[in-house]
């Protein structure tokens, strides 16, 4: 029996499972209505002469006396509702006298015990209806089952080591429709490329989709460096499915394809389409993938169109799911979260021109979420983003990618890949003589990777066909400036290392 984990979803979430469960185990039709006040209405069924009304309570991170004790509340809407049938629904875990005590509190309307539902009845309904669980993406993947599928799939270690900690996400994952399209490009064409701008989400919806086909019965399989890899790890006779995270990144980024790449990958989509149980995902940079259509004779432009999905800006209501997400799994004390309601102020942060996952992250971990004037400090941070890059560059970064901003920081404004790979492999070369060049070229490629859509942008200038950097914003930029200010010996070294006339700016 498969053991879901309910925690994983919102109180939303659960309030929708409930309703396909029901829905399904006693075929009828039940209504759902938006988040907020609810009147004591979260589903209900109106029969021509009755009605059914269930009541949600997704308590998973409180106790059954908390629980009791709220829904005490909700007998003065009970009563005025009056309804033939009233259902309680919780995602606790609760015991016969449990069950018992929550009876008394509706009764007449629970007609019987067996109308109080705790975590384990949602269990086994979710065992009877497996297709609603397959249904709710979030709650499917989180399943005992799924994971040990995937920790026993025969996977290699770095891809076990990638989709594991790809679980660890899972709570705060944001579950969109574009999940479908992918699953449908790939049953139809068996190849799916998504496109779109760093940090849109490509990487974990082609996780998501990944995670989907391992539980069919498929061998996860990551290609890091280059096609090659596929080829060597493609077995005739074995369900699997190769995904390509920052397709084009690596070989792209310094001096477009390597000799053949192009041709390499179409010879691989090509095998996989003409193989029976394969699958092949892949995740770019739109501007990239329009570099390299530009420029690869091999890439049919109309063929490659069929089986790319394209992925935009996040919309207004994505936003509002992160934020939400993120509130919902923290640990946010009861008077900041009333704090953030006063007023709608969660609308400005929505709406907000700085508006950031990483900036959202931030505020909502532990650390930050029990402030005195949390709303405030939310607000400051949006406004002034360099507060928070101060712990990201010390903690959430490699050294190698520390490196890179400094030397970036020595330039007055962007500058060209070549100029900044030159100016890395010198101060790198400096600091660890006997490095090869060729793992000094590869942290530098990791590095653009680690900070690309954070704390730099990387670009094509069209005008003159070359890559470029610079930092995202000039809050950035002012917060490097000063930490080599502040940080005398690593102003020195800049300036010991400078490997051409361009780097003038921290001077």
């Amino acid at each position: 029996m498969a053991n879901y984990d309910l925690g994983a979803l919102l109180s939303y979430d659960f309030e929708l499972l409930i309703r396909d469960l029901f829905q399904e185990e006693h075929n009828v039709v039940f209504e759902s209505f938006k988040p907020g006040p609810d009147e004591g209405i979260d589903l209900r069924n109106c029969f021509e002469t009755e009605t059914w009304i269930i009541q949600c309570k997704h308590y998973f991170k409180t106790t059954t006396t908390k629980l009791i004790s709220d829904l005490k509340k909700e007998v003065p809407k009970v009563k005025k509702l009056n309804p033939d049938f009233y259902s309680v629904v919780t995602s606790c875990e609760l015991s016969p006298l449990n069950k018992n005590e929550i009876f008394e509190i509706f009764s007449p309307y629970c007609k019987s015990e067996s109308s109080i539902y705790g975590r384990e009845d949602i269990l086994n309904l979710l065992n009877r209806h497996e297709n609603i669980a397959k249904n709710h993406y979030k709650l499917w993947f989180t399943s005992a089952l799924v994971l040990d599928r995937l920790l026993h799939s025969g996977v290699h270690n770095q891809t076990e080591a990638d989709l594991e900690n790809f679980t660890k996400q899972l709570p705060k994952l944001i579950i969109t429709d574009s999940i479908d399209k992918v699953n449908n490009i790939l049953k139809k064409e068996k190849i799916c490329i998504i496109s779109g701008p760093p940090g849109i989400g490509k990487s974990t919806l082609m996780k998501s989709a990944v995670f989907r086909w391992i539980d069919e019965g498929y061998e996860g399989i990551k290609i890091s460096e280059n096609i090659n890899e596929g080829f060597e790890l493609i077995k005739p006779g074995k369900k699997q499915i190769f995904y390509y995270d920052d397709f084009l990144g690596q070989t792209f980024l310094e001096k477009g394809f390597d000799k053949n790449e192009d041709e390499r990958i179409v010879l691989f989509i090509k095998k996989i389409q003409n193989t029976p149980n394969k699958r092949f995902i892949l995740a770019t940079r739109e501007y990239i993938l329009r570099q390299a259509l530009s420029k690869a004779e091999k890439f049919d432009i109309d063929e490659l169109t069929k089986y790319t999905l394209s992925i935009k800006e996040f919309t207004t209501f994505d936003k509002a799911k992160i934020l939400y997400n993120h509130l919902f799994f923290s640990e946010i004390s009861p008077d900041n979260l009333l704090d953030f309601l006063e007023g709608k102020r969660y609308l400005d942060i929505i709406n907000h021109p700085n508006f950031s996952p990483r900036i959202i992250e931030w505020m909502t971990s532990a650390k930050n979420v029990n402030s005195d004037n949390y709303s405030a400090e939310f607000f400051d941070a949006l406004k002034n983003p360099k507060k928070i890059w101060g712990s990201a560059f010390k903690n959430d970064i490699t050294e190698e990618s520390r490196n890179f901003l400094l030397l970036l920081s020595t330039y007055s404004h962007s500058v060209y890949y070549d100029d900044m790979l030159k100016a890395f492999k010198s101060f790198t070369l400096n600091i660890s003589p006997s490095k090869p060049e060729s793992h000094i070229t590869l942290a530098f490629n990791n590095s653009i990777k680690e900070l690309e859509g954070t704390f730099i942008d990387y670009y094509c200038d069209s005008s003159m066909g070359r890559y470029e950097i610079r930092f995202c914003n000039p809050s950035i930029s002012d917060f490097i400036n000063l930490y080599c200010v502040e940080n005398h010996e690593c102003l020195i070294e800049l300036f010991q290392y400078f490997s051409n006339s361009l780097q003038i700016h921290c001077s």
